[in-house]
Order: structure tokens, then C-alpha cells, then sequence
């Protein structure tokens, strides 16, 4: 992936990870202005810890309650605060499995369990529409192409005319 040197990056669910790993390439070889980094405020952070103390002025790490739409309200104003662009846009916002619900991922139509599917729906579609919504502006402003693909539907939102934000959303196959 090529990306353009000296941009902003909103990483989402990047606690752990091939997410950790793709922030350390960012801001090792791609020279970011800024990389705003969600997480859950449970996760550990102890690997994004040592990473944002090695790019202190590049990484920035923000709480994100992703069941909360107040929070994606307040992650556009932080962020606004700072920059009118937003440049790329990474989301790994996403759940397989939770073993905290028992939930698990189902193999076969007897297993399917209404409450587990919408709780599952909920967790990786919602947050990519309340991403583009409180922050189309910061693309727009880019120039930048929103693209996301929530659970097999593959859908484009033209904000501008270059594609330099797209939106990875984990977690939502299952390849028994």
C-alpha cells in the first residue's frame, strides 16, 4: 500500500495485534504528521504505551467507547481541535467471538442464536456508519475517498476525489 508521506491517520481498535504492528510501520517508515489511535478503555495499552513513548509527538492514543455515540462525537472534536484533515482511516473496530457473553462464532444454522447475531451486527457494522458520520467533514476536507465493508456488503461513500482513506473492518469472516 502506498501511502503519502506527512498525513493524518486514524488507526481504530488498535490495542493489539496486527493493528499494533501496521501503527509501527506508519509511524516507522510512512512519516505521519499525526496517528490518532482508539482503543477500548479495558484493553491493555501497555504495547501502545511504549510505542506512542518512542513517537511522542506522532501518536496520539484516545479512549473509544464504541457502543457510544457521544464518544465518536467527542474523538471528531479532539481531533478537529488539532487538524482540519484527516487523511487515511484505518478500522479494525470488529468481534468474532466475546467470551465474556459466551458468544462464539456459528458453524451451523442450529447454532445460530438471534440475541448472539445482532449483538455481533451491532459491534461491526455500527461503528464504521457513526465514523463516517462524525467525521466526514475531516475527510472531506482531505479530499478523501470512505470506503467500508460491513459484513459482505461492499460499499463506497465518495467524500471527495482521491482515495486516501479506507476503512479495514476485522473480524467479520470466519473460515471454519
Amino acid at each position: 500500500m502506498s501511502l503519502r508521506p506527512v498525513c493524518n491517520y486514524l488507526v481504530c481498535g488498535a490495542s493489539s495485534g496486527i493493528v499494533l504492528a501496521l501503527i509501527f510501520e506508519i509511524l516507522q517508515n510512512k512519516n505521519p504528521n499525526k496517528v490518532y489511535a482508539t482503543h477500548r478503555a479495558s484493553s491493555s495499552l501497555q504495547d501502545l504505551r511504549e510505542l506512542q513513548s518512542q513517537y511522542p509527538n506522532q501518536l496520539e492514543l484516545i479512549s473509544l467507547d464504541i457502543e457510544s455515540e457521544e464518544d465518536f462525537q467527542k474523538l471528531a472534536q479532539q481531533i478537529s481541535t488539532q487538524t482540519s484533515t484527516l487523511d487515511v482511516c484505518i478500522n479494525s473496530i470488529g468481534l468474532l467471538h466475546d467470551k465474556a457473553k459466551k458468544l462464539e462464532p456459528e458453524r451451523r444454522l442450529e447454532d445460530l442464536n438471534p440475541e448472539h447475531l445482532q449483538h455481533v451486527l451491532q459491534v461491526n457494522t455500527l461503528p464504521t456508519l457513526l465514523l463516517a458520520k462524525h467525521l466526514k467533514g475531516l475527510f472531506k476536507k482531505s479530499e478523501a475517498l470512505f470506503e467500508f465493508h460491513p459484513i459482505g456488503l461492499l460499499t463506497s461513500v465518495s467524500f471527495g476525489r482521491s482515495a486516501r482513506v479506507c476503512v479495514w473492518c476485522s473480524s467479520f469472516w470466519h473460515w471454519p
